[in-house]
Protein backbone atom coordinates (compact mmCIF):
# COMPACT_ATOMS: atom_id res chain seq x y z
CA UNK A 1 0.00 0.00 0.00
CA UNK A 2 3.11 2.39 0.73
CA UNK A 3 3.88 2.56 -3.07
CA UNK A 4 0.13 4.21 -3.39
CA UNK A 5 0.67 6.77 -0.96
CA UNK A 6 3.54 8.54 0.84
CA UNK A 7 5.93 5.74 1.09
CA UNK A 8 6.98 6.07 -2.46
CA UNK A 9 6.79 9.41 -3.19
CA UNK A 10 9.84 9.50 -0.49
CA UNK A 11 11.93 6.76 -1.29
CA UNK A 12 14.81 7.81 -2.72
CA UNK A 13 15.14 6.63 -6.59
CA UNK A 14 17.70 3.80 -7.07
CA UNK A 15 20.30 4.58 -9.42
CA UNK A 16 19.97 1.46 -11.52
CA UNK A 17 20.21 2.20 -15.39
CA UNK A 18 16.75 1.26 -17.35
CA UNK A 19 16.33 -2.43 -16.91
CA UNK A 20 13.48 -4.78 -18.13
CA UNK A 21 11.46 -4.97 -15.08
CA UNK A 22 12.07 -8.05 -12.89
CA UNK A 23 8.58 -10.38 -13.00
CA UNK A 24 6.33 -9.74 -10.14
CA UNK A 25 7.12 -11.25 -6.59
CA UNK A 26 4.25 -11.61 -3.66
CA UNK A 27 4.16 -12.07 -0.18
CA UNK A 28 3.19 -15.81 0.74
CA UNK A 29 -0.03 -16.16 1.81
CA UNK A 30 0.26 -19.91 3.69
CA UNK A 31 -1.13 -19.80 6.81
CA UNK A 32 1.01 -22.53 8.11
CA UNK A 33 4.26 -23.67 7.36
CA UNK A 34 4.97 -24.99 4.47
CA UNK A 35 7.70 -27.46 5.09
CA UNK A 36 9.03 -28.83 1.69
CA UNK A 37 9.72 -24.02 1.13
CA UNK A 38 11.42 -23.43 4.35
CA UNK A 39 13.85 -26.62 3.62
CA UNK A 40 14.35 -25.46 0.26
CA UNK A 41 15.19 -21.81 1.43
CA UNK A 42 17.08 -22.50 4.51
CA UNK A 43 19.06 -25.17 2.39
CA UNK A 44 19.98 -22.50 0.02
CA UNK A 45 20.99 -20.29 2.80
CA UNK A 46 22.94 -22.60 4.51
CA UNK A 47 24.86 -22.88 0.72
CA UNK A 48 27.91 -20.68 1.22
CA UNK A 49 28.18 -17.01 2.52
CA UNK A 50 29.65 -14.91 -0.65
CA UNK A 51 28.08 -13.12 -2.68
CA UNK A 52 24.97 -15.61 -5.11
CA UNK A 53 26.26 -16.36 -8.52
CA UNK A 54 24.21 -16.56 -10.99
CA UNK A 55 22.93 -19.75 -10.60
CA UNK A 56 22.20 -19.49 -7.07
CA UNK A 57 20.71 -16.36 -7.36
CA UNK A 58 18.27 -17.65 -10.08
CA UNK A 59 17.26 -20.20 -7.60
CA UNK A 60 16.51 -18.02 -4.92
CA UNK A 61 14.19 -16.01 -7.59
CA UNK A 62 12.65 -19.27 -8.97
CA UNK A 63 11.83 -19.88 -4.80
CA UNK A 64 10.34 -16.87 -4.31
CA UNK A 65 8.19 -16.98 -7.63
CA UNK A 66 7.10 -21.11 -6.21
CA UNK A 67 6.89 -20.08 -2.30
CA UNK A 68 6.43 -15.81 -2.01
CA UNK A 69 8.52 -13.98 0.29
CA UNK A 70 8.31 -15.92 3.41
CA UNK A 71 5.98 -14.96 6.54
CA UNK A 72 5.82 -16.28 10.28
CA UNK A 73 3.28 -18.23 9.65
CA UNK A 74 4.48 -19.65 6.22
CA UNK A 75 8.72 -20.36 7.40
CA UNK A 76 8.66 -19.27 10.69
CA UNK A 77 11.67 -16.84 12.24
CA UNK A 78 13.94 -18.93 10.85
CA UNK A 79 12.99 -18.87 6.99
CA UNK A 80 12.17 -14.77 7.31
CA UNK A 81 15.75 -14.73 8.31
CA UNK A 82 16.90 -17.00 6.02
CA UNK A 83 15.35 -14.97 3.12
CA UNK A 84 17.12 -11.90 4.23
CA UNK A 85 20.67 -13.61 4.33
CA UNK A 86 19.79 -14.85 0.42
CA UNK A 87 18.83 -11.10 -0.12
CA UNK A 88 21.55 -9.35 1.11
CA UNK A 89 23.55 -11.58 -0.62
CA UNK A 90 21.89 -11.23 -4.13
CA UNK A 91 23.95 -7.90 -4.73
CA UNK A 92 25.00 -8.81 -8.14
CA UNK A 93 21.32 -7.58 -8.98
CA UNK A 94 20.34 -4.59 -7.46
CA UNK A 95 16.76 -3.97 -8.92
CA UNK A 96 15.70 -7.32 -7.71
CA UNK A 97 16.67 -6.22 -4.18
CA UNK A 98 14.85 -3.40 -4.67
CA UNK A 99 11.99 -4.76 -5.74
CA UNK A 100 11.78 -7.03 -2.61
CA UNK A 101 12.59 -4.66 -0.56
CA UNK A 102 9.60 -2.59 -1.73
CA UNK A 103 7.75 -5.33 -1.08
CA UNK A 104 8.36 -6.57 2.12
CA UNK A 105 7.96 -2.79 3.83
CA UNK A 106 4.29 -4.17 3.91
CA UNK A 107 4.83 -6.70 6.58
CA UNK A 108 6.89 -4.12 9.24
CA UNK A 109 5.57 -4.36 12.60
CA UNK A 110 3.67 -7.71 11.05
CA UNK A 111 6.06 -9.58 11.02
CA UNK A 112 9.29 -7.78 10.33
CA UNK A 113 11.11 -5.90 12.77
CA UNK A 114 11.37 -2.05 11.86
CA UNK A 115 14.90 -1.35 12.91
CA UNK A 116 15.58 -4.78 11.04
CA UNK A 117 14.28 -3.44 7.64
CA UNK A 118 15.81 -0.38 7.94
CA UNK A 119 19.47 -2.36 8.85
CA UNK A 120 18.62 -4.39 5.80
CA UNK A 121 18.06 -1.59 3.52
CA UNK A 122 21.08 0.01 4.56
CA UNK A 123 23.33 -2.37 4.09
CA UNK A 124 21.75 -2.98 0.46
CA UNK A 125 22.43 0.67 -0.39
CA UNK A 126 25.60 0.67 1.03
CA UNK A 127 26.41 -2.52 -1.66
CA UNK A 128 25.85 -0.26 -4.53
CA UNK A 129 27.68 3.07 -3.73
CA UNK A 130 24.82 4.89 -1.86
CA UNK A 131 24.33 6.42 1.58
CA UNK A 132 22.96 4.66 4.16
CA UNK A 133 19.07 5.80 4.82
CA UNK A 134 18.20 5.17 8.21
CA UNK A 135 21.68 5.24 10.17
CA UNK A 136 21.43 2.12 10.90
CA UNK A 137 25.53 0.90 10.54
CA UNK A 138 27.99 2.19 13.13
CA UNK A 139 31.74 1.51 13.87
CA UNK A 140 33.43 2.07 17.16
CA UNK A 141 36.45 4.25 16.91
CA UNK A 142 38.59 4.98 19.79
CA UNK A 143 35.73 3.88 22.19
CA UNK A 144 33.09 6.19 20.00
CA UNK A 145 30.20 4.86 18.38
CA UNK A 146 29.35 6.52 15.57
CA UNK A 147 27.43 6.27 11.95
CA UNK A 148 29.81 4.32 9.44
CA UNK A 149 29.71 5.41 7.04
CA UNK A 150 28.16 8.94 7.66
CA UNK A 151 25.20 9.57 5.37
CA UNK A 152 25.17 12.69 3.87
CA UNK A 153 22.30 13.62 4.95
CA UNK A 154 20.83 12.89 8.27
CA UNK A 155 17.96 10.18 8.90
CA UNK A 156 16.03 12.06 10.77
CA UNK A 157 12.70 11.77 8.78
CA UNK A 158 13.21 8.08 7.40
CA UNK A 159 13.90 7.00 11.05
CA UNK A 160 10.49 9.59 11.89
CA UNK A 161 8.78 7.56 9.46
CA UNK A 162 9.60 4.32 10.65
CA UNK A 163 9.06 5.01 14.24
CA UNK A 164 12.87 4.37 14.91
CA UNK A 165 13.97 6.92 17.82
CA UNK A 166 16.12 9.97 16.53
CA UNK A 167 19.89 8.63 16.00
CA UNK A 168 21.42 11.14 18.36
CA UNK A 169 19.09 9.23 20.93
CA UNK A 170 20.04 5.60 19.74
CA UNK A 171 23.50 6.46 19.22
CA UNK A 172 23.61 8.02 22.89
CA UNK A 173 22.21 4.70 24.20
CA UNK A 174 24.70 2.84 22.48
CA UNK A 175 27.25 4.89 24.00
CA UNK A 176 25.95 4.76 27.17
CA UNK A 177 26.28 1.01 27.09
CA UNK A 178 29.89 0.98 26.04
CA UNK A 179 30.84 3.25 28.94
CA UNK A 180 29.69 0.77 31.62
CA UNK A 181 31.41 -2.17 29.55
CA UNK A 182 29.37 -3.67 27.31
CA UNK A 183 29.89 -4.43 23.62
CA UNK A 184 27.76 -3.89 20.81
CA UNK A 185 26.42 -7.67 19.46
CA UNK A 186 24.13 -8.69 17.41
CA UNK A 187 21.03 -6.97 17.79
CA UNK A 188 23.41 -3.86 17.19
CA UNK A 189 25.27 -4.43 14.31
CA UNK A 190 23.04 -7.61 12.55
CA UNK A 191 19.84 -7.27 13.67
CA UNK A 192 17.42 -10.14 12.68
CA UNK A 193 14.33 -8.89 10.10
CA UNK A 194 11.96 -11.49 11.85
CA UNK A 195 9.73 -10.00 14.30
CA UNK A 196 9.82 -12.90 17.52
CA UNK A 197 5.59 -13.08 17.40
CA UNK A 198 3.62 -12.59 14.50
CA UNK A 199 0.81 -9.63 14.83
CA UNK A 200 -1.58 -9.34 11.77
CA UNK A 201 -3.56 -6.49 11.32
CA UNK A 202 -6.56 -5.91 13.42
CA UNK A 203 -8.43 -4.19 10.84
CA UNK A 204 -7.42 -6.28 7.77
CA UNK A 205 -11.01 -4.61 5.73
CA UNK A 206 -10.57 -1.35 6.72
CA UNK A 207 -6.91 -1.87 5.46
CA UNK A 208 -8.37 -1.96 2.31
CA UNK A 209 -10.58 0.03 2.44
CA UNK A 210 -7.89 3.00 3.18
CA UNK A 211 -6.16 1.30 0.59
CA UNK A 212 -8.77 1.88 -1.70
CA UNK A 213 -9.35 5.19 -1.32
CA UNK A 214 -5.45 6.74 -1.26
CA UNK A 215 -5.06 4.64 -4.46
CA UNK A 216 -8.01 6.91 -5.93
CA UNK A 217 -6.82 9.41 -4.33
CA UNK A 218 -2.67 9.35 -6.16
CA UNK A 219 -4.40 8.07 -9.34
CA UNK A 220 -6.21 11.39 -10.06
CA UNK A 221 -3.53 13.48 -8.80
CA UNK A 222 -0.76 11.34 -11.21
CA UNK A 223 -3.50 12.06 -14.36
CA UNK A 224 -3.89 15.67 -13.64
CA UNK A 225 0.20 15.76 -13.14
CA UNK A 226 0.64 14.22 -16.63
CA UNK A 227 -2.34 16.31 -18.35
CA UNK A 228 -0.14 19.52 -17.10
CA UNK A 229 3.18 18.54 -18.69
CA UNK A 230 1.04 17.68 -21.69
CA UNK A 231 -0.64 21.27 -21.87
CA UNK A 232 -3.74 19.55 -21.92
CA UNK A 233 -5.43 22.18 -20.36
CA UNK A 234 -9.42 20.59 -20.81
CA UNK A 235 -8.24 17.61 -18.92
CA UNK A 236 -6.57 19.15 -16.54
CA UNK A 237 -9.19 21.40 -15.41
CA UNK A 238 -11.75 18.05 -15.37
CA UNK A 239 -8.90 16.04 -13.35
CA UNK A 240 -9.19 18.74 -10.78
CA UNK A 241 -12.85 18.63 -10.75
CA UNK A 242 -12.44 15.43 -10.54
CA UNK A 243 -10.00 15.43 -7.10
CA UNK A 244 -12.44 17.97 -5.53
CA UNK A 245 -14.73 15.35 -5.36
CA UNK A 246 -12.47 12.76 -4.42
CA UNK A 247 -11.37 14.77 -1.36
CA UNK A 248 -15.18 15.76 -0.48
CA UNK A 249 -15.65 11.80 -0.91
CA UNK A 250 -12.78 10.27 1.41
CA UNK A 251 -13.24 13.22 4.07
CA UNK A 252 -16.91 11.43 4.19
CA UNK A 253 -15.04 8.15 4.92
CA UNK A 254 -12.49 9.53 6.79
CA UNK A 255 -15.43 11.20 9.56
CA UNK A 256 -16.75 7.80 9.42
CA UNK A 257 -14.06 6.22 9.81
CA UNK A 258 -13.03 8.29 13.16
CA UNK A 259 -16.32 7.56 14.26
CA UNK A 260 -16.13 3.89 14.13
CA UNK A 261 -12.00 3.56 14.94
CA UNK A 262 -10.61 6.75 16.11
CA UNK A 263 -7.65 7.54 14.41
CA UNK A 264 -6.32 4.32 12.78
CA UNK A 265 -3.10 2.83 14.35
CA UNK A 266 -0.13 0.54 12.59
CA UNK A 267 -1.45 -2.15 14.47
CA UNK A 268 -5.14 -1.78 12.85
CA UNK A 269 -3.58 -1.20 9.35
CA UNK A 270 -0.09 -0.80 9.40
CA UNK A 271 2.45 2.03 9.38
CA UNK A 272 1.47 2.20 5.57
CA UNK A 273 -1.85 2.07 6.33
CA UNK A 274 -1.60 5.34 9.00
CA UNK A 275 0.31 7.25 6.59
CA UNK A 276 -1.96 7.29 3.52
CA UNK A 277 -5.14 7.97 5.89
CA UNK A 278 -2.74 11.20 7.27
CA UNK A 279 -2.08 12.13 3.59
CA UNK A 280 -5.64 12.23 2.67
CA UNK A 281 -6.39 14.17 5.86
CA UNK A 282 -4.04 16.65 3.99
CA UNK A 283 -5.84 16.86 0.93
CA UNK A 284 -8.38 18.54 3.18
CA UNK A 285 -7.33 21.75 3.39
CA UNK A 286 -10.43 23.95 2.66
CA UNK A 287 -11.70 22.14 6.29
CA UNK A 288 -9.09 22.89 9.15
CA UNK A 289 -11.77 22.14 11.46
CA UNK A 290 -11.93 18.52 9.92
CA UNK A 291 -7.81 18.91 10.09
CA UNK A 292 -7.78 19.60 13.35
CA UNK A 293 -9.94 16.99 15.30
CA UNK A 294 -7.59 14.45 13.35
CA UNK A 295 -5.05 16.13 14.52
CA UNK A 296 -6.18 15.78 18.24
CA UNK A 297 -6.81 12.31 17.32
CA UNK A 298 -3.97 11.38 16.56
CA UNK A 299 -1.88 12.85 19.66
CA UNK A 300 -1.58 9.84 21.35
CA UNK A 301 -0.91 8.15 17.99
CA UNK A 302 2.62 10.58 17.36
CA UNK A 303 3.30 10.79 21.01
CA UNK A 304 4.41 6.93 20.92
CA UNK A 305 5.74 6.80 17.37
CA UNK A 306 3.00 5.31 16.13
CA UNK A 307 3.37 7.72 13.41
CA UNK A 308 5.46 10.78 11.20
CA UNK A 309 6.60 13.24 14.23
CA UNK A 310 7.51 15.37 11.13
CA UNK A 311 4.60 15.03 9.31
CA UNK A 312 2.00 16.03 12.07
CA UNK A 313 3.76 18.84 12.86
CA UNK A 314 3.84 20.62 9.39
CA UNK A 315 -0.15 19.44 9.27
CA UNK A 316 -0.51 21.45 12.63
CA UNK A 317 1.72 24.35 11.45
CA UNK A 318 -1.19 24.60 8.11
CA UNK A 319 -4.10 24.50 10.47
CA UNK A 320 -2.97 27.31 12.79
CA UNK A 321 -1.83 29.53 10.04
CA UNK A 322 -5.38 28.62 8.39
CA UNK A 323 -7.01 29.68 11.69
CA UNK A 324 -4.99 32.76 11.72
CA UNK A 325 -2.91 31.75 14.67
CA UNK A 326 0.45 31.28 14.37
CA UNK A 327 2.13 28.40 13.56
CA UNK A 328 4.86 26.72 15.97
CA UNK A 329 7.54 24.74 14.31
CA UNK A 330 8.28 27.04 11.10
CA UNK A 331 7.29 24.85 7.81
CA UNK A 332 5.14 26.87 6.64
CA UNK A 333 6.79 29.92 4.12
CA UNK A 334 6.50 32.02 1.36
CA UNK A 335 8.61 32.85 -1.16
CA UNK A 336 8.66 36.75 -1.95
CA UNK A 337 11.31 39.01 -4.10
CA UNK A 338 13.61 36.02 -4.09
CA UNK A 339 13.81 35.11 -0.51
CA UNK A 340 12.10 32.49 1.88
CA UNK A 341 10.33 33.51 4.24
CA UNK A 342 9.15 31.76 7.19
CA UNK A 343 5.31 32.81 7.90
CA UNK A 344 4.10 33.76 11.19
CA UNK A 345 5.64 32.06 14.45
CA UNK A 346 5.32 31.60 17.63
CA UNK A 347 7.69 32.09 19.97
CA UNK A 348 10.89 32.13 17.70
CA UNK A 349 13.72 31.70 20.16
CA UNK A 350 12.33 28.23 21.32
CA UNK A 351 11.40 26.99 17.68
CA UNK A 352 14.25 24.52 17.35
CA UNK A 353 13.19 23.05 20.74
CA UNK A 354 10.16 22.14 19.47
CA UNK A 355 11.39 20.87 16.06
CA UNK A 356 13.93 18.47 17.69
CA UNK A 357 11.18 17.15 19.49
CA UNK A 358 8.93 16.70 16.39
CA UNK A 359 12.61 14.75 14.68
CA UNK A 360 13.15 17.82 12.81
CA UNK A 361 16.23 20.16 12.50
CA UNK A 362 16.99 23.22 13.13
CA UNK A 363 14.70 26.23 11.00
CA UNK A 364 17.75 27.33 9.61
CA UNK A 365 19.09 24.14 8.29
CA UNK A 366 15.51 23.84 6.62
CA UNK A 367 15.68 27.17 5.24
CA UNK A 368 18.36 27.06 4.00
CA UNK A 369 17.88 23.53 2.12
CA UNK A 370 14.23 25.13 0.64
CA UNK A 371 15.98 28.32 -0.74
CA UNK A 372 18.55 25.87 -2.76
CA UNK A 373 15.32 24.50 -4.32
CA UNK A 374 13.64 26.59 -4.78
CA UNK A 375 16.79 29.02 -6.16
CA UNK A 376 16.01 31.27 -3.38
CA UNK A 377 18.04 32.99 -0.30
CA UNK A 378 16.52 33.46 3.23
CA UNK A 379 15.32 36.56 4.38
CA UNK A 380 17.77 38.00 7.18
CA UNK A 381 15.92 36.92 10.54
CA UNK A 382 13.23 35.03 8.78
CA UNK A 383 13.84 32.41 11.56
Amino acid sequence: MWAAGVWLALMPAWTQAETPPEPRYVISKAQHVDAACLERLVRQQEDGSEPLDASRLKRFKEHLHTCGWPTLPSSGRRGVDAAANLLLRASADDAFQEQIIDLAQERIGVDLDAFGYAWLNDTIQLQHGRPQQFGTRVAVEDGRVALSPQPEKTPRFWRDFLGLPPVEEWLAGLQAMLDAGGTLGTAELSPPLAMETYQPFTQPELRRLVGRMINRDQDARAEAVAAMRQGDEDRRNALDRQIAEIDVENRISLRDIFEKHGFPTPEMIGRDGVSSVFLLVQHADDDPDFQARALALAEPLMQRRGMSRQQYAMLTDRVLLARDQPQLYGSQYKVEQGKVVVLPLADPENVDARRAWMAMGTLASYLDAVARQVGASVESGGN
